[in-house]
């Protein structure tokens, strides 16, 4: 058996935990992002689908202080220079 990454793991948890095949409501991916258990150790590492992973970052950004937006921004544009090759 192969050993499976982090990520596969934690889908794998995710998936035998909530999904319900026959009266759930949605893939098994839409379960997982209706997960209402936060307390839940994998909760923030849960696979969710796209449009709420971005709705997810946006209001998280917005959870900063002006100060934490700033050094975010910063740090956001120095790491998207250093994938770019600029100095």
């Amino acid at each position: 058996m192969n050993k499976l990454t982090r990520q596969e793991a934690i889908n794998a948890h995710c998936r035998q935990c909530i999904y319900d095949e026959l009266g759930g409501n949605g893939s098994w991916r839409k379960q997982v992002t209706d997960c209402t258990s936060p307390e839940c150790p994998l909760f923030e590492y849960r696979p969710i689908d796209a449009k709420a992973a971005d709705i997810a970052k946006k209001e998280r950004y917005e959870a900063l202080s002006d100060e934490e937006k700033v050094l975010h921004d910063k740090r956001a544009k120095e790491a998207g220079d250093r994938l770019r090759g600029v100095k």
